[in-house]
């Protein structure tokens, strides 16, 4: 055979193992990020709900910048004729009064938006609403460094902590750390949740009462 036969058989060669390596490629790199993507759709982690942040920032926040001075009035007024009540047909007649209509119409739009129907009530109820603007005494509560995070196995948990600065009436100001959960299983509405005082916030509240 020729010489410039075999130099041209070569090269065919070749060319055809060029040519099947870069459809290789191509084949490859196709499968490639077709699996990248369907593994993407498989694994990809969810972003947290941002609307139920929102609502646990929101009722944090409404809680721990306190007292509600407007809440303080409104509740005293409620109150001042609640003594009178003796029985549950008494209470039924004092709920229909301007005064505690007043008192549960602010609650309502407070936090209501924030809330599953149950959820709303049970807060009113457990917790309470507004627990930290009923005490007596001149202080001023404001919280920050707000952190939440959704849980890795229930998402529907929110685990949260955050930070409330105590200002007496000498402007004297301490630091307690919070931290607490949440359940949220509708978009944006709570059905429970709890804030754990780990560092004596009510006591130190309490102490500034008896004095």
């Amino acid at each position: 055979m020729k010489s410039t036969e075999i130099h041209r058989r070569t090269r065919q060669g070749i060319a055809f193992w060029i040519a099947l390596l870069l459809v290789s490629c191509v084949v490859i790199a196709g499968c490639s990020q077709k699996g990248t993507a369907e593994n993407t759709g498989v694994s990809e982690v969810e972003p947290v709900d941002e609307k139920n942040t929102e609502a646990i920032q929101s009722v944090i926040e409404k809680e721990f910048n306190a007292p509600d001075e407007e809440y303080r009035e409104l509740r005293y007024a409620a109150m001042e004729n609640l003594e009178d009540v003796a029985n549950q047909e008494e209470f039924a007649v004092y709920k229909e009064t301007p005064a505690y209509k007043a008192y549960a119409d602010y609650m309502e739009k407070k936090y209501a938006a924030y809330f599953t129907e149950n959820g709303y009530a049970n807060f009113l109820n457990i917790n309470p609403a507004f627990m930290y603007s009923v005490y007596e005494g001149s202080y001023r509560l404001s919280v920050s460094n707000i952190k939440i995070n959704a849980s890795e196995n229930d998402p529907t948990l929110y685990n949260f902590s955050f930070q409330v600065a105590h200002q007496d009436e000498s402007s004297e100001t301490s630091r307690f750390k919070f931290e607490g959960k949440a359940i949220v299983p509708e978009q944006g509405k709570i059905e429970e949740i709890e804030f754990m005082d780990t560092e004596g916030l009510k006591q130190q509240l309490n102490k500034a009462n008896a004095k």
